[in-house]
């Protein structure tokens, strides 16, 4: 403990022996001394802050003097304000504490003088910026808030000094000095940004002695209330004391009110420690890094106050100018919004502790309980001894193995129905559920993606890395803890158990990458494949379904029907067939339809619908040979559903046009989960005669197929489900004429749904997650196209669907899954190279986009290839259309050729086409600069590799400023905003600014987080870099988990193994920093490895690698 006083006026109560941090304590009006508050229950609680909330900081107290009779007037209360401000300038003076957080700690009327202080520093930026930027918090113990100058707070302020003075009534509170307190109050809550607060009140009454001469009264008032201690401000917590308003400072550095206020002290200082890390206030303001003026620019009225203008004024006893309570500031960048939305980013990329899931959770997609569900008791029975969990057990014990089921059997079985029955029978008996439907290696992807968001390992709404969500869900399910463990919790935590249905699994290949390698959990797999039940899907128990025999499929008929028994013929007692006899009949229908659930449940509705009898209903089947026929087209039926399909085809046959076409329609597209809005949003446009255009002809089409059995509906999501077998029916009945004109409008109604881009508007987020509904359509069309319209040429597909196809492959472009685009690319390619009509705006597209997947998984050649097919494409075009070299797909093929000649390391013939790609953007109708955003972004890329710094600058600055003037600063319109600022951070590394470069990187990771996503290889990229700047701050830990983000990024797949081997060099080398050798020699092996795999020719050793060469093997906007 140490009691000097400091050269600035105030006086040093504690102090540590390396200060980093300040803070001041205001005390009241003959408040006990500062020194002594807690020390009747042990330790003063400010000394205790030293020791486990703030152990590098000096505690100042600020003597104001007011507690002496002859000192104390209201006036001189309001003028302390400036006398502080004085002494923290005084004290700011040595330039060692400028980045130096400041925390007040004030009691009772100590907090005016502070809000005072405070805001006379607003009044004046041009002095006192910097100073608001060290403010952490601030504790009001007790401090009057009120902006009315005739509340109840004002009358027992005024009685205060009664509790110290001895002479008080000279002390008397007019109006106009409440006025003063009140537009005090007002001018605090202007402040901005606004300080954290910590506001505590009393609950007790104090002791106020009074009375006239010679007589001495007591009375007990409680003198600021709750409702006059709080500020109300946004970043404000309070506190209940248990103390009147004297002792309210008076709290033991045990008790609970002292471990809220160091808690407050913790975090408030910390944060603002960090912010100071990140934005120093001595160094320049702007975001930009730039000393123009019009970067940061702050504009004060010449009218605001400054602290010598509070004093005496006329015969008031003291005057504040409340005609300017704040004084106008007006900015014309936001680069202050900036610093505060980096530091938030900041926080968020360096911290990557996992949430507790949610449980319970239940992901059931579409699916609804079937209450006409019958019998398969003794199939639930064996997956409940297969499937069902154990007891809880706790983290550390034992783990059993996974418990696993395979339901197989033909299609229309009923293996879909019986999962969903298990679902919903045993939905209480896990934590979690989940259905995914596993038929394309799309929907696993995309279910696995969902379960991440359910879960909550990713946030809802985040942008997602699909092989970064499949891992995430991956981990949990081999460790599906409850709660993660953290320093509070018990050590034991306890399992989560899970049930996971793959649906419709017939290809077992499809799960390698999503089967957990461990866990206790419980796997379901249904699938056509007979095999599913066994070694090569991994399954420890199964059965392979059979069809209903005779007895049940009747039954099961029977429950369905609502026919008439007096039509039918039966055992009859007295006129009544005895009870639980089967119609002859309804065992001939079982027996025609070969027990096949589906089958039974289908014609169950064309019984129901029609109104016949089972006798009638099996003469009409036998007038019906000839579709045995329709069954010879093959188009694309499953063999294994063979006498369902001629069912199938008799029932459709039953249907009306509209329903027909709509059932048409539906059997082309993704039967899992159809939303109704791709069938009615664009049907308008369909071409085909019949089809249902208007509402009321959709909605009776609709229900038609709902009362046939062909379809289902979940009402609250608005979506249709179909058997694939039914979908197979349905094609079976089509000839080629009429199955080309059903693809034609199915292209189109979901092309009247799809959120397009136009050519010169790519990267745009905002459509991401409609896109993802539909792309299981779109897939199943080009499937359907590629493996049996193309081969049998039954059709050419029109330039519509390429344009489709198109646009769902550069969809996947932007997310960043390279791996699913060139199947769409090349497909598009094939169709618009088939054409008839002119097609040379979208092959260009098309051969855009090849180039661009190209260069994003590191391929040179395969870039070079078809931008320079782009490119001469539009070059020759330019000779014969009226546009010219005004076209703004010409443009695109100059600046993708910069690319290209990036790629290959040509940065001179870069800089060429970029020219020339100015150019024609400048040229083209209605230009604005934000068209050439990316040819500026890659000309300040190729002016840095050449080393003309400058130039690189000029013409990423330029483009910023631009974009920041249409959409603001950090705008999430796309990713574009973080390429010219992940640029500008390296052209600012190059010139020595490394400040300004540390700023860029860190605003590009914001912006990058914003738009694509924390799990974009892109966002990766400039984890690493921010890591970087981490290390050379010596902040290892921070760096190290950016690291490990990115890492976690390029791991996910081996498009990235150039990026995985560069971060994990540094990472090795960060953890030698970390005096972690073991880790270090690991992380350098695993990068040398990958180093020599990308690298066969290059024979040096690890050691003889330096981190440049491992720089090299990046893409240059990886850099």
């Amino acid at each position: 403990m140490r009691h000097l006083t400091h050269s600035s006026g105030f006086r040093t109560l504690y102090g540590a022996s390396k200060v980093t941090s300040f803070i001041v304590v205001i005390p009241g009006l003959g408040t006990l001394s500062p020194e002594t508050w807690g020390k009747s229950s042990g330790k003063p609680w400010l000394e205790s802050l030293l020791l486990n909330a703030a152990p590098n900081a000096s505690i100042l107290c600020f003597d104001h003097g007011l507690s002496k009779d002859d000192a104390f007037s209201w006036q001189r209360l309001v003028d302390s304000g400036a006398d502080l401000l004085d002494n923290i300038l005084k004290l700011r003076e040595d330039e060692s504490v400028q980045e130096f957080p400041f925390l007040f700690v004030c009691h009772s009327l100590g907090g005016i003088i502070v809000k005072q202080a405070l805001c006379l520093a607003q009044q004046d930026l041009s002095r006192f910026r910097n100073l608001l930027g060290v403010v952490a918090g601030l504790i009001l113990m007790g401090t009057p808030h009120s902006k009315g100058a005739n509340d109840e707070l004002w009358r027992n302020v005024a009685i205060i000094p009664k509790t110290s003075l001895k002479r008080f009534s000279k002390h008397a509170l007019t109006s106009e000095e409440a006025a003063i307190f009140g537009n005090i109050s007002r001018q605090f809550e202007t402040i901005e940004p606004p300080i954290p607060i910590l506001s505590t009140y009393e609950t007790r009454a104090t002791r106020i002695r009074g009375g006239g001469i010679g007589v001495l009264q007591v009375k007990n008032t409680l003198l600021v209330k709750r409702e006059y201690s709080l500020t109300h401000l946004p970043k404000e917590q309070d506190l209940e004391v248990d103390a009147d308003h004297n002792t309210l400072c008076d709290i033991g550095s045990r008790s609970a009110a002292y471990q809220k206020i160091a808690a407050f002290v913790r975090e408030a200082i910390e944060a603002t420690q960090r912010d100071l890390f990140l934005y120093p206030t001595s160094s320049h303001s702007s975001a930009l890094g730039d000393t123009n003026e019009q970067d940061s620019h702050v504009e004060i009225d010449p009218q605001g106050l400054r602290p010598g203008s509070v004093g005496p004024q006329g015969g008031a006893p003291f005057e504040q100018k409340s005609q300017n309570p704040t004084p106008q500031i007006k900015r014309r960048t936001t680069a202050d919004a900036s610093r505060l939305a980096t530091f938030e980013m900041i926080s968020q990329a360096s911290n990557f502790s996992q949430e507790d899931p949610r449980l319970p959770c239940f992901l059931r997609k579409a699916h609804i309980r079937n209450p006409d569900f019958f019998g398969r008791g003794d199939v639930l029975r064996k997956m409940e001894d297969a499937l069902l969990p154990p007891s809880p057990m706790k983290a550390g014990t034992s783990r059993t193995e996974l418990r696993t089921f395979g339901l197989c059997g033909l299609g229309g079985v009923g293996k879909t129905e019986i999962a969903v029955e298990f679902m919903f029978a045993h939905r209480d008996d896990y934590d979690a559920v989940f259905w995914v439907q596993a038929d394309e290696p799309a929907k696993i992807a995309d279910g696995f993606c969902q379960l991440a968001v359910e879960l909550g390992l990713e946030e809802s709404g985040a942008i997602q890395n699909q092989a970064v969500s499949r891992d995430l869900v991956k981990r949990w399910l081999c460790c599906p803890l409850k709660h993660y463990r953290r320093p509070s919790m018990p050590l034991e935590e306890e399992y989560a158990s899970w049930l996971l249905i793959l649906d419709n699994v017939d290809d077992p290949a499809i799960l390698g990458n999503y089967w957990p390698s461990e866990g206790i959990g419980s796997i379901l797999v249904t699938s056509r494949d007979p095999l599913a039940k066994g070694r090569a899907f991994r399954m420890t128990a199964g059965i392979t379904l059979q069809p209903f025999d005779e007895r049940d499929a009747a039954k099961f008929l029977v429950e369905l029907t609502e026919s008439d028994s007096e039509d039918e013929d039966g055992d009859y007692e007295g006129g009544t067939r005895q009870q639980g006899a089967i119609p002859e009949e309804a065992l001939a229908i079982a027996r025609r339809l070969g027990g096949l659930p589906l089958a039974l449940s289908q014609m169950a509705g064309v019984i129901n619908r029609r109104y016949l009898s089972y006798q009638e209903f099996l003469s009409l089947c036998d007038e019906e040979q000839s579709l045995k026929e329709l069954h010879s087209l093959n188009l694309g039926v499953q063999d294994t559903g063979y006498k369902h399909t001629l069912a199938s085809v008799w029932a459709l046959d039953q249907l009306g046009k509209g329903a027909s076409l709509l059932l048409d329609v539906m059997s082309l597209i993704d039967p899992d989960r159809i939303q109704e809005d791709i069938l009615t949003c664009g049907a308008s446009e369909v071409s085909v005669d019949g089809y249902p255009a208007e509402s009321s002809d959709y909605l009776q089409a609709r229900a038609e197929l709902t009362k046939s059995s062909l379809i289902t509906r979940n009402k609250n999501q608005c979506v249709i489900r179909l058997h694939r077998l039914t979908q197979d029916g349905v094609r079976a009945k089509m000839g080629q004429e009429h199955l080309h004109q059903i693809f034609d409008a199915a292209v189109t109604l979901i092309s009247a749904v799809w959120p397009f881009v136009t050519i010169d508007w790519r990267h745009s987020t905002s459509r991401w997650e409609k896109c993802e509904a539909l792309v299981p359509h779109v897939l199943r069309l080009k499937n359907f196209y590629s493996s049996f319209i193309l081969p049998k040429e039954i059709f050419k597909a029109g330039i519509k669907f390429a344009k489709l196809l198109n646009d769902v492959g550069w969809y996947y472009y932007e997310r960043s899954i390279p791996e699913n685009c060139e199947p769409f690319f090349q497909l598009a390619q094939l169709v618009c190279e088939s054409q008839d009509e002119d097609a040379v705006d979208l092959l260009s597209d098309v051969f855009y986009s090849r180039g661009a997947d190209a260069s994003e998984v590191n391929e040179p050649v395969r870039c070079m290839e078809y931008t320079s097919r782009f490119w001469k494409l539009r070059l020759k075009h330019a000779e014969t259309s009226p546009k010219g070299r005004k076209d703004i797909r010409l443009g695109m093929s100059y600046n993708q050729m910069g690319v290209a000649y990036m790629m290959a390391r040509d940065y001179e013939s870069a800089v060429g086409v970029l020219e020339q790609a100015f150019e024609v953007y400048a040229s083209v109708e209605n230009s604005t600069p934000i068209m050439a955003t990316l040819p500026a972004a890659n000309m300040g890329l190729a002016c840095w590799f050449l080393g003309r710094y400058d130039e690189a600058y000029k013409a990423l600055i330029n483009i910023l400023r631009e974009r920041e003037r249409v959409f603001g600063v950090n705008d999430s319109e796309s990713f574009k905003t973080g390429r010219v600022l992940h640029a500008l951070g390296n052209v600012r590394a190059s010139q020595g600014r490394l400040k300004d470069s540390f700023d860029y990187h860190q605003r590009a990771l914001l912006q990058y987080r914003s738009t694509i996503g924390d799990n974009h290889h892109r966002t990766a990229d400039v984890c690493y870099k921010v890591a970087g700047h981490y290390m050379r701050f010596g902040k290892l830990e921070d760096a190290k988990k950016l690291l490990g983000q990115a890492l976690k990024v390029f791991s996910s797949r081996s498009h990235y193994k150039h990026e995985n081997a560069r971060t994990g060099h540094l990472m090795g080398r960060l953890m030698a920093l970390m005096g972690d050798e073991k880790t270090s020699e690991q992380y350098f092996g695993e990068a040398y490895a990958l180093y020599q795999v990308l690298k066969p020719d290059d024979r040096r050793t690890k050691d003889e690698l330096s981190d440049a060469d491992f720089e090299e093997l990046v893409c240059f906007w990886s850099r």
